[in-house]
């Protein structure tokens, strides 16, 4: 009997998975493609760091449930158990409601990657980053269900704003400021603060 390429399945059973990202570190499954997880320069982590912070005290003012990790992976299930997918995005958040559900049906949910894909994606282009690859995985995250992805480009100082049923919004450094829409009504913050 031929295998047919209707008969290979992507990706690994979970355990396998969680035991090579332990033994051999994080990597991403992205489109059937593994991908090692490098570290990152100084000025990526930094603007990594300072969105962080911007989104996390606007989420403490608003008191808001929703939540938001750094550098934390999320797995796309073909099957209970089966990874079809991981992404690592530089931050993600989760709205408070799919939060809270998600928390409850995934006791040990600290122990593992989210088996949740986010509402919104941050990926920040570093000088190890093809621009084309990040583009590809942004759409790649918005396939799997993720509202929304910003692509931070630290060099040119610009950030993508793309919504999964939209139009893609380029802003720039020089006057412009990135807003939390509909996923985060309220949060702002200029471009010039956000690469200072």
């Amino acid at each position: 009997m031929t295998t047919t390429d209707a008969q290979i399945e992507i990706g690994m059973p979970l355990e396998e998975y969680l035991e090579r990202t332990a033994s051999e570190g994080w990597f991403e499954i992205i489109n059937g493609r593994e991908i090692a997880f490098l570290p990152n320069v100084a000025g990526h982590n930094w603007t990594g760091k300072q969105l962080f912070q911007y989104l996390a005290v606007f989420l403490a003012r608003a008191v808001l449930d929703d939540q938001v990790l750094y550098e934390t992976p999320y797995v796309v299930e073909a099957k209970p158990n089966w990874v079809k997918g991981s992404r690592i995005p530089d931050l993600v958040m989760i709205s408070g409601a799919r939060w809270k559900a998600y928390i409850e049906q995934v006791p040990d949910w600290k122990r593992q990657p989210l088996m949740i894909v986010p509402d919104l994606a941050v990926e920040i282009i570093s000088l190890n980053d093809m621009t084309r690859d990040v583009i590809s995985k942004a759409h790649t995250m918005l396939d799997d269900g993720v509202q929304v992805v910003w692509l931070i480009d630290p060099d040119g100082q610009t950030v993508t704003i793309m919504p999964r049923n939209g139009i893609a919004i380029l802003l720039h450094q020089n006057g412009d400021t990135l807003t939390g829409g509909d996923l985060l009504p309220g949060f702002s913050v200029t471009l010039a603060e956000l690469f200072a």
